[in-house]
């Protein structure tokens, strides 16, 4: 795959946090690399189901991010994974039968209530005020958020003492 299909393929299944779509804050959101494989192989991965189905809210109102257990599957063979469980009644009617490596779906699948806790988000970020690069006011966050520009051109251009990776939350989170 070339660098354009492999940046496609992050930017469309990443985890969608935030605002839905591309956002100041999150950007694309956060890059699921195995979603990413099976969107560049084409094996598994729906375009826009991608979003809130693993984030979920704690009783404090914060948000969290759950991961499947990777390569989990239970203990009568592969094709009973998490999507397996995520399927139907499936976490209620088997979720806690069948372990493999020790755990039961209810354990490793985010869907029956286990999973990975990736944590919360990153706290709030704030672009600096009215910040742009040395080259010219046309080169603020909002164009550093495009394509790779934080990746490429980031750490140039200081002005006001900050370049667009210390002045710019999109850059920010792509550290």
């Amino acid at each position: 795959a070339t660098a354009e299909e492999i940046m496609e393929a992050m930017e469309k299944s990443a985890l969608d946090l935030g605002n839905n779509g591309f956002d100041k804050k999150y950007g694309h959101g956060l890059v699921q690399a195995m979603a990413t494989i099976q969107y560049l192989s084409g094996a598994g991965f729906e375009a826009g189901n991608n979003s809130a189905g693993d984030v979920g809210t704690d009783n404090t109102g914060d948000f969290n991010i759950c991961q499947d257990e990777p390569g989990w599957h239970d203990e009568d063979g592969e094709e009973f994974d998490c999507a397996f469980y995520a399927e139907g009644s499936n976490c209620d009617d088997y979720g806690s039968q069948y372990p493999y490596n020790g755990m039961t779906a209810n354990d490793a699948c985010c869907t029956c209530g286990g999973g990975v806790d990736l944590g919360a988000p990153a706290d709030e970020c704030t672009d600096a005020a009215g910040w742009h690069d040395a080259e010219s006011s046309s080169f603020d966050c909002v164009w550093y958020a495009d394509k790779q520009n934080c990746l490429h051109y980031g750490d140039l251009y200081e002005n006001n003492g900050m370049t667009a990776n210390q002045a710019c939350c999109v850059c920010k989170s792509s550290l």
